[in-house]
């Protein structure tokens, strides 16, 4: 069984949104095409043939939307919005790719919380968390 897994509430909220586009545009790209089937029999598509072709569609266009975010900055905004909200440490959004790798879970499942940072004062917050990033690389 497929397991959603996250690591703090932003990127719960990241991935349930991602998940929610993904299944609207396979399912609005595979009515797209069995809509316009009448438009597809020219072509010689008929029948199986258009259902495949949605099917297909659909997952191109999911596909092309993975790897858009993938090459986008988009997967670091659950760690700015975690530092900044959660965590509330200074944080300028040029940095968070710096630090990002502290908010993603390692292969047994496990994550950095840093609920430590919030015992320290907010101005020793930010050095701390750099400085952990730094000694974890």
């Amino acid at each position: 069984m497929a397991r959603l897994s996250y690591t703090h509430g932003f990127d719960l909220i990241f991935k349930l949104l991602l998940l929610g586009l993904l299944f609207t545009l396979f399912v609005y790209t595979g009515d797209f095409v069995t809509y316009h089937r009448e438009d597809l029999k020219p072509y010689g598509i008929t029948g199986d043939w258009v259902d495949l072709l949605a099917v297909l569609s659909s997952l191109l266009l999911a596909a092309g939307v993975v790897y858009i975010l993938r090459r986008t900055p988009l997967p670091l905004v659950p760690a700015f919005l975690y530092v900044r909200w959660s965590l509330r440490t200074p944080i300028r959004w040029a940095e968070v790719h710096q630090i990002a790798f502290l908010f993603v879970p390692s292969q047994d499942g496990t994550w950095h919380t840093l609920q430590h940072l919030r015992k320290l004062p907010q101005d020793q917050r930010r050095d701390a968390l750099f400085k952990l990033a730094a000694t974890l690389r």
